[in-house]
């Protein structure tokens, strides 16, 4: 049974007052964390699988002859469809745009991995030898 605030049977085992005090901060802690366990969780795997930033070059459509035309003008493409919209090439006069990354972060791959799965057994080759041991009486 976890620690609650003012559980009886955590005194009775004889748990000191500053032990108590930390059971119950880290219980505190623990609600605020699955407040943004998504988020967090979103966060994450971002991390994980490295930073994919997408700029639109904006075209604006001429009013005299009806082509689009550049400006200079770059915006961040932050709609995942819209993202998905410009990757297939659907859109007319947005069709410009950049994307910058950055690496993948290994350990957020390792920490997401060790959770999802368990960490992976360690294991110790230990070779060695034995020579002769004399017992003196």
């Amino acid at each position: 049974m976890p620690f609650q605030p003012g559980n009886q049977e955590a005194k009775k085992k004889g748990k000191n007052k500053k032990t108590l005090e930390r059971e119950q901060q880290l219980l505190l802690l623990q609600q605020e964390i699955m407040k943004e366990v998504k988020p967090l969780l979103r966060a994450a795997l971002d991390s994980a699988k490295g930073l994919t930033v997408m700029y639109q070059r904006r075209k604006v459509k001429n009013k005299s002859t009806g082509k689009y035309e550049r400006t200079g003008e770059l915006v961040r493409v932050m709609d995942q469809n819209r993202v998905e919209e410009l990757l297939r090439g659907d859109c007319v006069g947005d069709d410009w745009y950049y994307i910058t990354t950055k690496d993948p972060n290994i350990a957020s791959i390792k920490e997401l991995w060790d959770r999802a799965f368990g960490k992976p057994r360690e294991t110790l080759d230990l070779k060695h030898s034995v020579s002769k041991v004399f017992l003196l009486d």
